[in-house]
């Protein structure tokens, strides 16, 4: 969708509903290490820096996600699409940034 849009058809539909997208999947990758989390937990002792980290890169994942959610659909509604998706493009790639030490914290 993304793509098309780039190439010029219907832009900011495509990329609303793209960005919308991006912000779901985000959403459920991060409930989806919540519940492994949990679950390696349960079988191993976590140190206590361990869970600030996976916590906070838990947070800052779902919290990305639900802001790419909110802007898309903002921007879907037509509610300044040229302002909020490349504000939703920053939000959404500096929560994968932040929260890129979250899935090494989990490995071992």
């Amino acid at each position: 969708m993304a793509v098309l849009g780039l190439a010029g058809v219907m832009p900011s539909l495509l990329g609303s509903v793209a960005t919308t997208v991006v912000g779901i999947a985000m959403l459920f990758e991060g409930a989806a290490t919540a519940s492994r989390y949990q679950g390696l937990s349960a079988l191993v002792p976590v140190r206590e820096h361990e869970q600030a980290q996976v916590g906070g890169g838990l947070t800052v994942k779902l919290g990305g996600g639900a802001a790419g959610i909110a802007l898309g659909v903002l921007a879907l509604v037509d509610v300044e699409p040229t302002t909020l998706l490349p504000f939703a493009s920053m939000v959404v790639g500096g929560a994968y940034v932040v929260s890129g030490g979250l899935h090494p914290a989990l490995e071992t």
